[in-house]
């Protein structure tokens, strides 16, 4: 993409499908620190901290039936990270595709899905609590459901929203 900087973390099985990139602008690269980039070959995580808009970005990619011990590594990681950085709080966004389609994010309740999935949605639920984190995503983004999510800490990190087909 012209104009960005991509930043990966790539499945560990080295299979050509998994793993997430984010990318970012030329000019913000050089001041971009990776902070976590992790993979269970489940889950993969990027977390970005971008200097001088004092942003933590993260990216998680975790797939349909994704055992919960790797779902819930890779959160508590991603805590203590966040858990470590200096204060004042950096504001954060947690985006990514989850995977979890019986979740009604708004208005925080799972009428269905596997235990796993009622599990993890629920740490999810506790991350958001514990940093602040608003849910922006109103629509589907996969057929009827919302697999796409998108969390910040920070509402004037959101001026729109809307659903765009993909580029893959």
């Amino acid at each position: 993409m012209e104009g960005m900087v991509g930043f990966r973390t790539d499945r560990l099985t080295g299979t050509k499908k998994g793993g997430v990139t984010t990318y970012v602008k030329e000019n913000l690269a050089s001041l971009t620190e990776v902070a976590l980039s992790n993979s269970t070959d489940f889950v993969e995580i990027l977390a970005l901290v971008i200097k001088p808009l004092h942003l933590v970005l993260v990216n998680i990619y975790r797939p349909p039936a994704c055992p919960t011990p790797d779902f819930n590594n890779t959160i508590n990681i991603l805590e203590s990270q966040l858990n470590n950085m200096s204060a004042p709080l950096p504001r954060i966004v947690i985006t990514g595709v989850f995977n979890l389609p019986h979740v009604d994010w708004q208005r925080r309740i799972i009428p269905g899905g596997s235990r796993e999935d009622h599990t993890q949605a629920e740490l999810l639920f506790t991350l958001a609590d514990s940093w602040c984190l608003n849910h922006y995503i109103t629509t589907p983004t996969r057929g009827k459901h919302m697999l796409d999510l998108f969390w910040s800490n920070n509402d004037e990190l959101v001026h729109d929203q809307s659903l765009e087909d993909t580029l893959m």
